[in-house]
């Protein structure tokens, strides 16, 4: 995660992120989130500009296939598990604190890139060898996934 961090510092990009990263970290952000509210927002996630269904894939991990070098394009695999919302978040937290996240620049933008692993069912306690996603996003949809999250959220406290 270290390095991560580092790398947006040294681009001046951390202090923006800092309320971003500490909602990823959250274990509880998900509470009193109801189903219809995790679809919103995984319909707003999908609407985001660059993503279609051939750059956002979600299935099972023996469905998926892993870019073998970086992409230069927006791109969301990930293992589904979950909500696809909930799984996209949990794939951006664990990349980031496993150590599996680069800040790039392509073309002049900041992109953020991940790659999560997860244990096979075959593999030892601590052998997170088994690719489960790869994001490639503009560091700025973070921030846009946290307001749809948090515009959600209120939505339902005021109704």
């Amino acid at each position: 995660m270290n390095k991560f961090l580092s790398e947006l510092e040294k681009k001046g990009l951390l202090k923006n992120l800092v309320e971003i990263i500490d909602w990823l970290f959250d274990d509880h952000k998900f509470d009193n989130y109801t189903s219809d509210n995790k679809k919103k927002l995984t319909n707003r996630i999908k609407k985001l500009p660059g993503l279609t269904k051939e750059s956002y894939i979600c299935d099972s991990k023996k469905h998926l296939v892993f870019p073998s070098n970086s992409k230069k394009s927006i791109t969301i695999i990930i293992s589904q598990g979950n909500s696809q919302s909930e799984d996209l978040i949990r794939h951006l937290r664990n990349g980031i604190a496993h150590g599996h996240a680069k800040c790039l620049a392509i073309k002049g933008i900041d992109y953020i890139e991940i790659k999560d692993f997860g244990k096979s069912k075959e593999s030892k306690e601590n052998d997170y060898t088994n690719q489960s996603a790869y994001i490639l996003l503009p560091l700025d949809y973070l921030s846009k996934i946290y307001t749809f999250f948090t515009e959600i959220k209120n939505e339902k406290k005021n109704h």
